[in-house]
Parts: structure tokens; sequence; C-alpha cells
């Protein structure tokens, strides 16, 4: 047997060396493989580029399949460029300066560049030289990706619609591999981010359809695109993040983000309800049923909601074809009995990825319970912010404030240091006090409350947002005492917290300043300039009205306001705003038109005017020097302009005299808007009222006048 074996390996053997089998092997023919063309451009090249291209192109073609490397060599370093894997006769590599032995950059300096390629044969070219590059040392770096761009946009992603909308558009300065992330810049919440795809030609587009990666539509606002990408022309490269500020945002505008109303009716129908009313009085009416039915295999949550559509009890969930019931007992997700208000139930839809609510129009109510009312007095508060802390039922985010909204204050509550308010009819919510501004400031009784030492002011009742702080004696006026916060109004009109242990209450301070008397100054025109009347710096200063002031003279001024310098050749004149104010009647006063001072002053007509509030009206350029002799009667008719208009645009007093070289603004022309009577001698108020079919009451109230103010010959008064 085993002779056998070995005969058997003699007769291989000789087959062998007969020629007569051939090894299977590639053809040794011991010719190295050869260069076509080549091609290694730029010259100089920088990591990351910035001052230089960021990467070497490299182009070869060879006579024959080849595969193999490059070796990089220059000061004291040595590293490759790897071809491809495969046998080919062209190669293309794009390869940034890049010490891939170390993974780090290559140093600036020159290189050579030499070639080692095998053939199918494994025959070899050995460090066939490509020249040389230089590798400059620049301090900018080129970004890999930029240029980011979506067009079309604004999109507005359509229910069932799913072709692409808009193609991202991106430039890249090196082979790379990149994803596009998209962030809602609201919330910075990412809602779709793609796999990694290729980009080699220097270009890189990306087709979207506005929705996310569950497959549903992305709620309406603007998009930042980011793309994340990884360099190939190094080995170890990380995956970093570029955007182009405003560049790469994208809107998305008029979307369904949920499924559209109409399109909810067709799945479910409500049907109309039996009984839609809980007495908690009354034990046949201690529960509500109400049943409705489904079209289509979905899957629903009814929920019971409030008048401020915040859920407040889950009645179950449902789903499949058919009708359903449901029934509610009036209380919430504790068991607790809610308050006495309006109800609804909503219906959130699920038909995977599109969802939606549908609200009810049958409204539910719940009587004999408990009852939240506001107090007569209470305060309002005005949200001051886009994103205010606004919580509802069980500390669920109210979303349905804004910015402007104001709410009546029914408590303030410590524990959870917020204004309890309400947002509607049986809806309490609980929001931030720096979130909001009191409102009816003018109707708060008058407290005031002194520093003890120095303190540190904040936005809120709660430590957090830092607003400055104060020495010690620096008085402040006090609106509300909220637990162990003070809410003060600064002189600014800015309300913010000061802890109790910081603070004192005291009497109203006396508000002075001093002004020093300079060349040119009269009494009325440092009146002018601190918004009070010459006969109050008179008083307050002792003085002689008709005596000239001195150079030099120090002046108590009675109030604590800022000096206004007065320039009676300025275009507009400004006028603060007093209680009782309408823009009707500060238009009246000023001899102007609503319109032109709600142009002049940008006002939204739905906000109300603030005491103190400083507004901008139309003024003549013409301005009188008094003179010897001057009487407002004469003025006002040299000029042809009504007697009290001349006297409420200079805040005179008509009991005071004129003085020589005072200069008064003269309005311009005569009312335009409304009626009004000119006095004649022997007027009184009773007597035009009477005349014009009117009560002394409400021709006092459209003038801003008293009973007791008195009225001249020649002044026009308006008729309401």
């Amino acid at each position: 047997m085993i002779s056998q074996r070995i005969g058997f390996i003699l007769l291989i053997t000789l087959f062998i060396l007969s020629g007569s089998i051939t090894p299977v092997q590639a053809e040794q023919d011991n010719k190295p493989p050869q260069l076509v063309s080549q091609s290694v451009t730029p010259q100089v090249v920088a990591f990351k580029g910035g001052g230089a291209p960021g990467a070497l192109t490299i182009n070869l073609e060879t006579n024959e399949p080849t595969r193999g490397y490059i070796k990089v060599i220059g000061n004291g370093v040595e590293t490759k460029f790897h071809l491809s894997n495969e046998f080919k006769t062209d190669h293309h590599v794009k390869k940034a300066p890049w010490n891939s032995s170390e993974s780090k950059p290559l140093p600036e300096g020159e290189y050579s560049l030499k070639l080692y390629l095998q053939d199918e044969a494994l025959n070899q070219m050995h460090g066939y030289s490509l020249g040389t590059f230089q590798v400059a040392d620049t301090q900018t770096s080129s970004s890999l990706i930029y240029d980011i761009m979506a067009s079309p946009q604004p999109i507005s992603p359509k229910y069932k619609q799913t072709e692409p909308l808009t193609t991202i558009k991106f430039n890249a300065s090196r082979p790379a591999k990149a994803k596009v992330v998209i962030k809602r810049n609201k919330d910075g919440q990412t809602y779709f981010e793609s796999g990694f795809f290729t980009v080699k030609d220097g270009t890189g587009e990306f087709e979207w359809n506005g929705r996310d990666n569950e497959g549903r539509i992305v709620p309406n606002g603007k998009y930042t695109i980011t793309i994340k990408a990884k360099d190939l022309t190094y080995g170890d490269a990380p995956v970093e993040s570029y955007s182009r500020d405003n560049f790469s945002v994208l809107a998305v505008e008029n979307g369904d983000h949920d499924i559209p109303q109409d399109r909810l009716k067709e799945i479910l129908t409500e049907h109309p309800l039996e009984q839609s009313t809980i007495n908690r009085n009354d034990d046949q009416k201690n529960e509500i049923s109400g049943t409705f039915t489904l079209h289509e295999d979905v899957n629903v949550t009814a929920w019971i909601e409030n008048g401020a559509n915040v859920h407040i009890k889950r009645l179950g969930t449902f789903s499949g074809k058919g009708k359903h019931s449901f029934a509610w007992d009036g209380t919430e997700f504790m068991r607790g009995s809610v308050i006495d208000g309006p109800y609804y139930v909503s219906y959130y839809i699920d038909e995977g990825p599109a969802r939606g609510e549908l609200h009810s129009d049958n409204e539910l109510r719940v009587e004999g319970g408990i009852d939240v009312t506001v107090p007569k007095d209470a305060q309002v508060v005005k949200i001051n912010t886009e994103n205010p802390d606004f919580s509802a039922f069980y500390d669920q985010d109210y979303h349905g404030a804004r910015k402007g909204e104001r709410f009546p204050i029914i408590e303030y509550v410590e524990g959870r240091q917020a204004y309890k308010t309400l947002i509607s009819e049986g809806a309490v919510g609980y929001i931030a006090p720096e979130h909001v501004d009191l409102l009816n400031v003018d109707s708060i009784p008058e407290k005031w409350g002194e520093a003890t030492q120095k303190v540190t002011a904040y936005r809120g009742p709660n430590h957090g947002v830092k607003y400055g702080t104060f020495e010690k004696g620096k008085t402040f006026r006090i609106l509300r005492h909220d637990g162990v916060y003070y809410r003060v109004e600064l002189n600014t009109g800015e309300q913010v917290y000061i802890h109790e242990n910081g603070m004192k209450e005291i009497e109203k301070p006396k508000e002075t300043s001093t002004y020093v008397v300079k060349s040119g100054d009269v009494l009325w025109k440092i009146a002018q300039m601190y918004d009070v009347t010459v006969d109050q710096i008179v008083k307050e200063n002792n003085l002689d009205p008709n005596d000239y002031l001195k150079i030099g003279q120090t002046l108590t001024i009675p109030t604590s306001k800022k000096p206004i310098p007065f320039n009676p050749d300025e275009k507009n004149g400004e006028y603060v705003v007093k209680s009782g104010d309408t823009l009707w009647k500060i238009a009246s006063k000023l001899n102007t038109t609503i319109d032109q001072l709600i142009k002049l002053n940008q006002l939204d007509t739905n906000e109300y005017l603030m005491i103190g509030q400083t507004l901008k009206y139309p003024t003549s350029k013409t301005v009188h020097m008094v003179e010897g002799g001057d009487t407002l009667w004469k003025i006002s008719q040299k000029y042809d302009v009504p007697l009290d208009n001349l006297i409420q645009i200079n805040d005179l007093d008509p009991s005071e005299y004129l003085y020589y070289g005072q200069k008064l603004i003269i309005p311009q022309g005569k009312p335009v808007d409304g009626d009004y009577y000119t006095v004649q001698s022997g007027d009184t108020w009773w007597k035009i009222a009477k005349a014009h079919k009117t009560t002394v009451t409400m021709l006092l109230e459209a003038n801003d006048a008293t009973g007791d103010q008195v009225i001249y010959p020649g002044q026009q008064i308006v008729l309401p």
C-alpha cells in the first residue's frame, strides 16, 4: 500500500517536470509596471488649507493594472499615501499633508514623493520619483464644508405629501463623508438626521421632504442646517459640525405638523351629549357620559381639558372602527374635584406617523363646587418675555401665554414663588414674577422703602437672575410684599425684587436736585428743563421772581428727574402722560391728531398709555421771545392760536407772569379734530355745558379740567 502511494507521487512529479502539468499562477514577464502619465498638484499645500490648498491631488496612469503606495519623505518624517487595494490602471487620490504614522499634520517644509507599485505578476516598481511638494505653515484653516444653503424655501410640507420639497447644497474643499442634521431654532431639538454619504466632487446635495426621522411633518418655524462631516484625506479625521450662521437657516411655513382638522373630522364623529352638566349639589347630575365613532383603524386617546386647553384627566385610549363611549365624574388626575367652570373633551388621534388633536364643540360644565374668583382690587400683570415660565394644571407648561398678554393676580404663592393667576373661567395658572410687569401701578397705594444696607436686586423672588446692587440709603417705591421679598419700582420704571432683610418701610421721601445757574438762564427755562413750574422753584428757594438770577447761584429743584435741555427749535416737542390721559385728549391739547401721535411714537393702539410716559408731538419751529407788555392773550392773538393750547404746550401757569426773554413754542394753527367752542366774556363751565346740551362733568372730562379751573376769553375748549 505504501509502495503504491510512493509510485503515484513519483508519477505526478515526472509530469510536472516534463511540462505536461503547469502550476496556476500569473505569468512572470520580469518587467516592472510603467507609468503612462502622472500629475501632482498643487506645489504648495497646508493642513486644512487656509493660505494654501488643503490637499494634494495625485493622478497616475499605468500600462497595466497595479496597486501600491506613495512614500512621503522630508523634514525627518517618513509616511505613506496609500493607493487603491485593487489592481487598476488609473489611480486618483486626494490627500492632506498628514503623517498617518504619528497621526498629526506634516510639519512645514519640502517633501519628496516616491512611488511603489506592484502588478498582478508581482513585478514591482521601487521608489520612482514623482517630484516634490511644499507644506506651508498657515495660521488659518480652510473649512472642510462651506456654503451651506437650502433652496427653494420656505417650504410647506402637507399631509400625505412625501416628495422632496427642498435641496440642501454645500461645498466640500476635500473628499468627505457627510450627514445632514436639521435642528429647530426655537428649542434646539433635532428633528432630522440623515445617514452618512460620500462627497467626492466638491459638491454635496441632499433632498428633504420636511419630515422628521419618524416620517412626521416638522412644526412650523426656522431650522438650522448643520453638516456633520469627516475629512477623508487623512486617516483618523474626527467628525466635525459645520453651519453657516443665517445662511444655513431653513424656514417651514404653513406646514401640516398636525393632521388637518377636516381630516380629523373624517376619522372621528362625536355624538351629542344627553347631559352636559355636573352639579355638586344634585346627586342626579354627578357624571357626564358620551360616545363617538371611529371610521378608520386608528388609536385615539380622549382627554378632559379646561378652558385654557390644558389636559386635566385622561378618559381612556380607544382603537378600531366602531362606536366607543366614555364617562367623566368631574375629577382630575389625582381624583380631586375640579374648579367650577367650562370643560371640553379632546381626542388625540394617532394614525402613525401623523398625529393631531380634535377639540370637541360640546361644552361640559361643573357647578356647585370649587369657585375661584378674582378680587375686585386685583392687580394685573403683563407678560414681558417671549417664553414665560407659566405652568397650569399639575405643573404642565402653559403654552397659550404670549408676550404682552394680561392676567389678574389671585394671590402670590410663596411655596411656588409664583403669582397664581386666572387664565380663563375655571382655569388657573402660575407664572414666575420676573416674567411679568405690574400694570396698574398708579392704583397701588404709595409705600416707600429704604435700603438699610448694601442690597442686591433680583429679577424675581428666588435669587435667580441678578439685576444689580444698591447702596445703603437708596429709596424705592414698594409695589408688593411677596413672601420675604419686596417688589419695588426703580426710577427707570423697572420692577425688581429685594429681600425684606435689607429694607425698611419709610415715609415718602422728598425728591430734590440741585442746579447751578449759567449764563442766559432764566427761571422759566430752568423750570422747562426739569418739568416743574416757576412757582415751585421760587417757593423752594424763597426767591423774588422779579430779581435776576446770578451766574453760579445754586438752586434746589423740587424733583429728582434729570434735566432735559430745552431746545425750542426742535421739530418735535415732548409731553409727559398724566392720569386720565387718552390719545384723543392729548391730541386735542397739543393741537395735533391721534394719527400723528401714533406714527411719531410708533404706538400700539392695543396698549394702554402709562402715566409718566413721554410722547413726542409735532410742533412748529416758531418760537416767540417775550417782550415788554406781552401777555398770553396778546401772543395767542398775534399767532392765531388758541390760548389754552399755548398754555398747555408750554406747561404754563396762567396765574404767573411772563418774563422778559422767556421763549414760548407756538403751536401749529388751530385744532383739527372734534368740535370746539371759543370762550366768551362771562362764560362759565355751567353756562357752556347748558348751551351745548351736555353736563359739566362730561365737559370737564373732555378737557381734562377741574371745576375750579379758570377759563379765559378766547380759550378754545373741547365739546364732548
